[in-house]
């Protein structure tokens, strides 16, 4: 039975995120490992349209799912808050469209289950479910008493979850060579994102971006977990952000990551300035990660290919180290940084597209997003 809360202290918020996302983390690596990944094209319409085919898998559906469950049942509040980017809708294996949910009844969702891979997959069920059912794990949390003593209203918490971010990665799998720092491609690009957000301020206020394939040991994968708060004047993010550099090395200060998609023009624009050196990455969930990891200055992308569940919860984190989340195409010739106006949030369904039409530029300094907006300036014009 959830506990009918109306009110949460931000510790416990951030501990039951933090544990949901390792559960996530889990069971990525899990469905992976297994090599049947039960993968399905989204409908048209449905997809990001910046891919030819973009692909659902069953852990995208079954781990939002599971996202959902384990904060639901610690907050029963948040249960209508809690929106993702997949519909929760997979492909049975005799054809048929099944919603997959996640209930109490553990005989209910592996009946489910069952329903979408066959009963030949029944060992394969029966280890989902226990990944699915086992207790949370502890995280542990630095400023423990700081953050307990802050009292935060659930009925003004929405949350944004993108459950495989680079899904086409996942799919794909294998490990790209690094090029300063930063994976191009392979199962290094594929994160967790959940993100929380006021409704009355519109502003995300705690984020977690989980890796589940950051380094690789023997036939093993570990993961590596950060998060941050940004609430009022209380700005805390893990130890882990920025771990490989910080974001004023000069290497670091001088390049910014974009999609192989980006449009050329602006590609050619940042190099002409000679301020900036270009790395392409896929999954748009770690190309935030790395900024928020200091190995770069900023991110830019200019087309309507970024939601709201890809940025939600980077966005608080980078808010936490003093960075941000802007619009492109709004900001990009904006000449005074004050009052920068930070990407807002929605309850999905409601208000429009959660898709960031006019592109985004996510950045980890002032300094940072300075100079690339100057960079920009100075060669438009030329």
């Amino acid at each position: 039975m959830a506990v009918q809360l109306q009110r949460a202290s931000l510790y416990d918020i951030l501990e039951t995120v933090l544990s949901a996302s390792q559960r996530a983390s889990e069971i990525a690596r899990f469905v992976r490992l297994q090599g049947d990944l039960f993968v399905e094209v989204k409908e048209e319409g449905e997809g990001n349209p910046k891919f030819k085919e973009d692909f659902k898998t069953l852990a995208d559906v079954l781990i939002q799912e599971s996202i959902k469950f384990d904060l639901s049942k610690k907050f029963s509040v948040l249960g209508k808050s809690i929106f993702g980017e997949e519909s929760g809708c997979c492909q049975s294996h005799d054809g048929h469209v099944i919603h997959l949910t996640i209930s109490e009844e553990e005989h209910n969702t592996r009946s489910l289950l069952l329903r979408i891979v066959g009963s030949q997959h029944a060992t394969l069920v029966s280890q989902l479910l226990s990944l699915i059912y086992k207790p949370l794990p502890k995280q542990s949390v630095p400023d423990q008493e700081r953050l307990s003593g802050i009292s935060v209203d659930l009925s003004d918490i929405a949350l944004w979850v993108d459950p495989i971010d680079g899904t086409n990665e996942y799919v794909k799998g294998g490990v790209a060579e690094l090029l300063s720092g930063i994976s191009p491609s392979g199962l290094g690009c594929v994160t967790c994102l959940i993100g929380a957000f006021s409704k009355s301020s519109s502003l995300p206020f705690l984020g977690v971006v989980n890796q589940p394939f950051w380094e690789e040991e023997s036939e093993s994968w570990m993961g590596r977990c950060a998060w941050g708060v940004s609430y009022g004047t209380v700005k805390i993010a893990s130890s882990d952000t920025g771990f490989s550099v910080t974001a004023e090395d000069d290497c670091a200060s001088c390049v910014v990551v974009v999609s192989s998609s980006e449009e050329p023009q602006i590609v050619q624009q940042l190099q002409r300035s000679h301020d900036f050196h270009v790395i392409q990455a896929n999954g748009a969930g770690y190309k935030l990660l790395c900024v928020i990891d200091g190995l770069v200055a900023a991110y830019l992308t200019s087309k309507p290919t970024i939601y709201q569940w890809d940025t939600c919860g980077p966005h608080a984190i980078l808010l936490a180290l003093g960075g941000g989340v802007i619009s492109y195409h709004d900001n990009k010739d904006l000449k005074s940084l004050d009052n920068l106006p930070q990407l807002s949030y929605h309850v999905g369904g409601c208000h429009g597209d959660p898709c960031h039409s006019n592109g985004i530029i996510a950045y980890r300094s002032i300094s940072a997003l300075s100079t690339l907006l100057s960079a920009l300036q100075r060669t438009s014009q030329t």
